[in-house]
């Protein structure tokens, strides 16, 4: 009876015991559940923080791209203004600096001969090919109704203003390359005119900067008939004027480079077997022969804005049938032959300007 009621008096301490074991119990699960859901929730912050960060980077690189795109306007529109994409060399330079020193006043350009008054001032007609170098080497202007004067021609052809500017502008760079071997100042500031309505078609922008430079030219030749672009670079050389914005020098020099663009460009047409089937894009072609030709003058800041300008070309079909006005019976016909027709015209031009820019460590 003793150990009975002894045991009965230890059942309220046993019974607690269980209590505070129980209790003790409960507070452990639910102290796994709050250490969960707190990881949970660190690890909820974690991802955030790492979207938050790739966010801000994304931003960054966005708003770098927006300036960088707008410094490239920016040097496109000065370069559209002065007609020149980059500088001289700098061994060029330095010697154009020495001999500015000792410039003095000059006529606008030596090597050029007086234009007879009877010539200075001629009406506007159309001309063809064949006469276009006759009048070019008497000494006749192409006014600024030339295109005009291509319009009228251009339907009795078949091709658009822009197509038969092409053969205007073939004959005119071949009446530019003289028997003597140099190259008349006037007929290439005519060619390259008459050149406009087809380098509008590409629509890249470079028919302002060609413009640019064939005003500058047109000032520097005043009324002379004719004028050699050796003797009128050398004579600016020597008075230390080759480095002026509106010097000979320059001016046919940036659109010699533009045209050498133009001229790759188009011999690289010319490469396919068929120009109707012919996979490469058009301004695939035109930023291929960029990277052979102008890029090398450009830096590391114009070249991707100069490609992007480039891949606004229009695709074959737009520009041949549609701009130039070939049918598509004609792509491997006429159209093949104008284009070698021009090509070999500007090369030939081309060839005697990079001599005459060779002693100066000038490239074409």
């Amino acid at each position: 009876m003793r150990l009975m009621a002894h045991d009965a008096s230890l059942l309220p301490i046993v019974e607690r015991d269980l209590q505070t074991s129980a209790r003790t119990a409960e507070r452990l699960k639910k102290a796994k559940r709050s250490d969960l859901q707190l990881s949970r929730y660190d690890s909820s912050d974690d991802s955030d923080e790492e979207t938050g960060a790739l966010t801000r980077t994304w931003g960054l690189v966005a708003r770098t791209a927006l300036a960088f795109a707008l410094v490239c306007t920016v040097l496109f529109q000065s370069a559209a203004r002065a007609g020149r994409w980059g500088a001289l060399r700098p061994r060029t330079a330095r010697r154009l600096r020495r001999t500015r020193r000792r410039r003095r006043g000059s006529p606008p350009c030596a090597g050029a001969s007086r234009r007879p008054r009877s010539a200075r001032r001629r009406p506007s007609s159309c001309r063809s090919p064949s006469t276009a170098r006759t009048s070019s080497r008497r000494g006749t202007r192409r006014d600024r109704g030339g295109a005009a004067d291509l319009a009228e021609l251009a339907p009795a052809h078949r091709l658009t203003v822009a197509g038969h500017s092409l053969c205007v502008a073939a004959a005119l760079f071949r009446a530019a390359a003289t028997d003597g071997g140099g190259v008349d100042g006037r007929a290439f500031v005519d060619a390259t005119s008459a050149l406009g309505p087809w380098l509008d078609s590409l629509g890249c922008g470079i028919t302002k900067m060609v413009n640019v430079n064939v005003a500058k030219l047109e000032q520097r030749f005043g009324d002379a008939a004719t004028v050699d672009v050796e003797v009128a670079v050398a004579d600016e050389v020597a008075r230390g004027a080759g480095g002026d914005d509106d010097s000979v020098f320059i001016a046919a020099l940036w659109n010699a480079r533009i045209l050498n663009l133009v001229g790759r460009l188009i011999d690289d047409v010319l490469e396919a077997d068929d120009l109707a089937t012919d996979e490469r894009t058009i301004s695939a072609i035109a930023t291929r022969a960029y990277q052979k030709t102008l890029a090398k003058h450009h830096n590391w800041v114009l070249r991707p804005a100069a490609k992007a300008l480039l891949k606004m070309t229009p695709d074959r079909a737009s520009l041949l049938r549609d701009r130039f006005g070939y049918e598509a019976d004609e792509w491997n016909t006429r159209a093949r032959a104008d284009f070698a027709d021009f090509s070999g015209a500007l090369q030939a031009c081309l060839r005697r300007l990079a001599a005459v820019y060779a002693p100066y460590d000038e490239e074409i």
